[in-house]
C-alpha cells in the first residue's frame, strides 16, 4: 500500500476509506493468492460482504483449484503499514457460514 494514498470504497458514490478487504483465498494447487471482492467502508461492509458471498457460490472451478469463503479482514492505515488482519466478528452477523469449495468443485 502506498503511504499518504486514500483508498476508498468500491461502493460507486461513496466517500468512504475502505478500512476493510473482503477476499478469499485462492489456490491452483501449486500458489495461494487473496482473491479481492471488494473494499468497503464500515457502513458499506454488510452488503459487500453478502454480495461476496453470493459471487463466490457462483465460481466454478478448474481441477485442482480451490477457493475459500470469503473473508473479512481489516486493512492497515497509511500511518501503520502492518499487515490485513482477519475480522471474523464482522462475517458472524452476515448470515450462516458457508463451505470452502474444494478442488474441482462447481
Amino acid at each position: 500500500m502506498l503511504r499518504g494514498y486514500p483508498v476508498t470504497c468500491t461502493t460507486p458514490a461513496c466517500p468512504g476509506v475502505a478500512r476493510y478487504k473482503i477476499a478469499a483465498v485462492w489456490s491452483d494447487g501449486l500458489k495461494l493468492e487473496l482473491k479481492t471482492y471488494f473494499l468497503s467502508c464500515a457502513g458499506c461492509l454488510p452488503g459487500h460482504y453478502a454480495r461476496a458471498r453470493t459471487k463466490h457460490a457462483g465460481c466454478v472451478l478448474a481441477d485442482g483449484e480451490s477457493l475459500q469463503a470469503p473473508a473479512v479482514y481489516e486493512r492497515p492505515t497509511a500511518d501503520d503499514g502492518g499487515p490485513l488482519v482477519r475480522r471474523a466478528d464482522l462475517e458472524n452477523d452476515a448470515g450462516p457460514a458457508i463451505d470452502d469449495r474444494g478442488a474441482g468443485t462447481v
